[in-house]
Order: structure tokens, then sequence, then C-alpha cells
């Protein structure tokens, strides 16, 4: 998908937008809080969008007036959305938006919902679940140059996006997971939407191929859920094995490798902000500071029960500790460099009070 935001004079809001089908008619959603949405025909002849080859007829402009929204000068709360993926294509800017742009890598299926609430606060743009973006949609959407408030967030590849992000001065973190407790997330959130216990989610994007395997493994069942591993075929083992080394390490659809550790802790070591799930208040601060505002959200949920004895149980399966050994080794690195910076860090607080 291509689109562009021409300008936003406060009576008027125009643009373009080319959809990944280009032969179907683009239509977008007008949404303001407390009102019925508005249909929007995106049919206006753009010449120069045919011209420059992104289109066949050009017959993709929107013009909204205050012929569609009599008030539209006076709000300050209007987004504009495609109406089928309902992707966010225009947010009016709000004095409180951060002029920050950040994305952050998490290769997590279940998010920290509370940070996520806190951002659409902080953020004129925000796009989460990000993998779920196709190469070009995220192209535009990482340069959008309309829009100087922007958040991204989710388990887009590394290597095939860092250098658009670096050109677009986006700001990079990075929120780690545990290995084990990560898995189980994983196979529990599967198991849910398999027995039709929970909606089907966009955090699942690119899982879906799982699905069986989560709704068949008995989780009472140690001994059971053991051989379920070790049947699995190599697609599914794939799917499974080292979500962060993939995300960190690897170029976009390569299998983790051993040497994917390295590359990928290397690459870990260019961002901005590294933080832990288990440690996410320090997280919270390390963002905050690189920000100049605490976006946060609060306290991180507590672990469910059912998790931990799940990540527990996998813990203690040989065959999964395989599955997982990038992962494990890259969050142990990452948590020992981050608890000694942390040491350093009391050490010379501590001799800056003392020399006082």
């Amino acid at each position: 998908m291509y689109f562009n935001i021409d300008a936003d004079e406060g009576r008027v809001i125009r643009g373009w937008i080319v959809l990944d089908n280009p032969a179907a008619a683009p239509r977008l959603r007008l949404v303001i809080p407390d009102r019925p949405e508005i249909a929007i025909e995106a049919h206006h002849h753009r010449p120069d969008i045919q011209e420059m080859g992104i289109h066949l007829t050009g017959h993709v402009g929107f013009y909204i007036d205050e012929a569609v929204v009599p008030d539209l000068a006076a709000l300050d709360d209007v987004s504009l959305l495609e109406s089928e993926s309902r992707l966010l294509i225009f947010r009016r800017s709000r004095p409180h938006h951060l002029n920050k742009k950040v994305y952050i890598f998490d290769a997590s299926v279940m998010p920290q919902s509370g940070l996520l609430h806190e951002l659409t606060h902080f953020f004129t743009n925000y796009y989460f679940h990000s993998e779920r973006l196709s190469l070009e949609t995220m192209i535009v959407v990482i340069n959008n140059h309309f829009c100087s408030s922007s958040v991204l967030y989710g388990r887009s590849n590394f290597n095939r996006y860092i250098s658009y992000l670096n050109n677009a001065g986006f700001l990079r973190a990075a929120l780690l997971h545990e290995p084990f407790t990560e898995l189980a997330e994983r196979l529990l959130t599967l198991k849910l939407i398999a027995n039709r216990r929970l909606a089907h989610t966009e955090s699942i994007s690119g899982l879906d191929r799982g699905l069986s395997f989560a709704q068949e493994l008995a989780l009472n069942d140690e001994r059971a859920m053991l051989q379920a591993f070790r049947r699995l075929d190599p697609d599914q083992r794939d799917l499974f094995s080292n979500p962060m080394t993939r995300l960190f390490g690897c170029d976009a659809g390569d299998p983790p490798q051993r040497r994917h550790v390295s590359v990928a802790l290397e690459n870990l070591a260019t961002m901005d902000v590294v933080g832990l799930r288990s440690e996410f208040l320090l997280f919270r601060r390390m963002l905050a500071g690189a920000l100049g505002a605490d976006v946060g959200g609060g306290d991180p949920p507590a672990a469910l029960t059912v998790v931990t004895e799940l990540a527990h149980k996998l813990s203690r399966m040989g065959v999964v500790e395989d599955m997982l050994d990038g992962d494990r080794q890259l969050y142990e690195f990452a948590r020992n460099a981050m608890r000694s910076a942390e040491e350093n860090n009391r050490t010379g607080a501590q001799r800056d009070t003392q020399s006082i």
C-alpha cells in the first residue's frame, strides 16, 4: 500500500492512497470520537501519481472538507483509516504528542498491552503488530514525512528495516522476553485460538501453521508433550525455534543458526534502548530517558500462573532447550550485560555521592 497526506489545513485534509491491489477502488473511513464513521471514496484524479507510474488511472486522491464534516476545522481528534485493513493513514496531531519517532522490537506474541495503550496517547501515528504490514507499506509508514510523531511496535525483521529506520531518524528499542516463557505464551495463545476460546488476533500473524500443533498439545501430560515436540516436522520446528535470534540476527526468511546469535548481539548493541520483560520498570525508565517522557504505561501485568507453570515444564525438556538454544544464549548475555551496566551505574552514583 502507498499513501501520502499532502496537507491538513484545518478546513481541508487532502492526500492519496493506492492499495496493494491497484485495481481495487480505495476507500477510507473518517473516524471522529463519539460519532458514526464516515465512508470516504478516494477517487479524485491525481495526474502526478499517474505520471509517476504508481497508479494506472490516478483516480486515488481524497479531499475532505467542511462539506463532509461541517466543523472539521474545530476538531482536534480526527483519524483516517484504510477501510478494509483499518490501517491508520492519518491522525491529526495534538499538543501532547511527542515530536519523536520510535520503533520497539518485540518478538513476543503477547505484547505489553498497557504499554501499547499508553503509546497511542503519546504519539500521533501508531502501528502495532508491524509484522503484518507488507514491505512497501512499512517503507511508506517509516518514511511518512508528513508526521513527525510515530511509533511502531512488533516483530518486523531487524536487518530488513534498520537502514530505513536509521535514515528516517527513528529511535530503536528492543524488549526481550525469557525464551521458555515466550514459548509458553505462544503455545497457549495458539491453543486458545484453535479451540475458539479466543478471537483470532493480529499478534499471531505468520504463526497460523502452528495452530494444529498447539490445539493437540496435552498441557497436563509432560510425557505426551515431550513426544509431541519430538514429532515436530521441520516446518513446525522452524516456527517455534529461536524467535529472538531470528528477529535480530537473521535476514528475512533465513532459519536461525548458531552464528546468528553473535549477529543478533552485535545488532542489539547498536540499539538506543534494550530491556527485559522481567525488568520492565528498568526498561520503562530507559525509554523515558531516551524519549524525554514516560510512555511506559504503569507496572507490567503479573505473570499468569498457567504461563509460568508451562514455561517450567518446557524448560525441563531437552528437545525444547535445543529449539531455543540461540535465544537462551542471547537472553542470558543481554541480561548479564544489563546487570553489569546497572551495577556500574550504582557504583558510579555512590562514588559521586561520597565525593560531595
